[in-house]
C-alpha cells in the first residue's frame, strides 16, 4: 500500500478501505451510490481481489475522489468515480491534477489497463477530466458520443405522489402489482433483453438477458406489472428493478414497459409502488435518466422525482448531470 503521505492510496480490498472513505461514501449516500453498495457487498469477500479502489486525499487528509475498477456478476464494470465536492468547486481549475494522478495511478495498477478501462462514469466535470487524462496517457481513442448522458434524480417520501386517475385502465384489463418470482425468469428476461437493446453499447444476448433476470429474480431485486385482456394469459407489462442498496438510499436501476402494453401507465403505476414501499424503510430512492428520454422525464416526474421539469433552469441540491466516456478498441463490460 503506498505511504500515507501521497495523496492517492490504493485498495484491493473493500475491507481494506479506511472509516474517512465509508464516512465520506455515507455523508453523500445518493451521489455515492454508483459505488458504496458494491463496495459493502464486497466488504465481505476478502478472497476476491478482482476489484480496485484508489481514493485521492487532500493536504488535510480529507476524501476528494473515490475511483472504483471492479466486477460485477455480468461483467466488469465501466470505472465510476465519486467526489463530495459541489459542482461550484469542480469547475475550479485545480481539480485537473488530481484527476490525473488518478488515472496515472490506476494505468499502473492493473493488467492491461488500455483494454480494461472501457468507460469512465461520473459527474460531468469529473468524467470528461478523467477522459482526456487517459487518453493523453494510453491514446486511447474517445468515443464521439457519450455512451449514457443522464440526470441523477431522486424521490423522497416528501416529494412522491399520490397515484394518477389520468389515465384508467380499459374495462377488459385486469393488473396485478409484485415481486417476480422464478415463474416469471423467462418473461422478465426478454424484457431484460429489450431494454439492452435501447442500452447501447450494452446489448445482451439471450443467454446473458435470462441471466441477468434470473439474478434479479434470486436476489428479489425485480418486481413487475402483470396484465390480462380477459381470460387470457396474465403477461408481464412492466419492471423495475433496484439493485444498489445500502442504509438510506435505494437505487432504480432498470424502468421498462413492454411495447405491447405501452400507454396504459403501467412504468408510472408500478414505480410509484415500488418508490412508496422501499420509502417504508429508506430516505431517497435515486434513479439516472437519459438527458433525451423525454418519456421517461415525464414518468419519474409525475412520480415525484425532481429536477425533471423541462422548464427547470434553477440548480437543485441532489440533482446532477453525469456522463459515460467510452474509449475505442477496449473489451466491453456490462453494467
Amino acid at each position: 500500500m503506498p505511504g500515507v503521505d501521497r495523496p492517492t492510496q490504493l485498495y484491493r480490498y473493500a475491507s481494506q478501505l479506511p472509516e474517512t472513505v465509508w464516512n465520506a461514501l455515507s455523508r453523500k449516500e445518493a451521489s455515492a451510490n454508483i459505488i458504496l453498495p458494491f463496495a459493502e457487498k464486497a466488504r465481505d469477500h476478502h478472497q476476491d481481489d478482482r476489484q480496485l479502489w484508489i481514493v485521492y486525499y487532500n493536504e488535510d487528509r480529507d476524501v476528494v475522489f473515490v475511483l472504483s475498477c471492479t466486477e460485477g456478476p455480468l461483467g466488469k464494470y465501466p470505472i465510476f468515480i465519486f467526489t463530495p465536492m459541489s459542482q461550484e468547486e469542480l469547475a475550479q481549475p485545480n481539480v485537473t491534477d488530481p484527476v490525473e494522478l488518478l488515472a496515472l495511478t490506476l494505468l499502473d495498477s492493473i493488467p492491461d489497463a488500455r483494454q480494461r478501462v472501457f468507460s469512465v462514469f461520473s459527474c460531468v466535470p469529473v468524467a470528461r477530466k478523467f477522459a482526456e487524462s487517459w487518453n493523453n496517457l494510453t491514446k486511447a481513442q474517445i468515443e464521439e458520443a457519450p455512451y449514457y448522458d443522464a440526470t441523477l434524480t431522486y424521490c423522497t417520501g416528501d416529494t412522491i405522489t399520490d397515484a394518477s386517475i389520468a389515465r384508467p385502465l380499459p374495462q377488459d384489463l385486469s393488473i396485478s402489482l409484485r415481486r417476480a418470482d422464478e415463474s416469471h425468469v423467462e418473461k422478465v428476461g426478454h424484457l431484460c433483453r429489450s431494454f439492452s437493446q435501447l442500452s447501447e453499447p450494452y446489448v445482451l444476448d439471450e443467454e446473458g438477458a435470462r441471466r441477468e433476470a434470473q439474478l434479479l429474480v434470486s436476489n428479489q431485486e425485480v418486481w413487475i406489472h402483470l396484465i390480462q385482456r380477459g381470460s387470457s394469459e396474465w403477461d408481464v407489462a412492466s419492471l423495475v428493478a433496484t439493485t444498489r442498496q445500502s442504509k438510506n438510499v435505494s437505487a432504480v436501476t432498470k424502468v421498462y414497459t413492454n411495447p405491447e402494453w405501452r400507454n396504459f401507465g403501467c412504468a408510472e403505476r408500478l414505480l410509484r409502488r415500488v418508490c412508496k414501499e422501499l420509502l417504508a424503510h429508506k430516505e431517497q430512492i435515486v434513479l439516472f435518466v437519459g438527458t433525451e428520454l423525454c418519456n421517461a422525464r415525464d414518468v419519474y416526474r409525475r412520480v415525484g422525482f425532481q429536477g425533471l421539469d423541462p422548464g427547470q433552469q434553477d440548480p437543485i441540491d441532489g440533482v446532477e448531470q453525469w456522463l459515460e466516456i467510452g474509449f475505442k478498441g477496449t473489451a466491453l463490460g456490462h453494467w
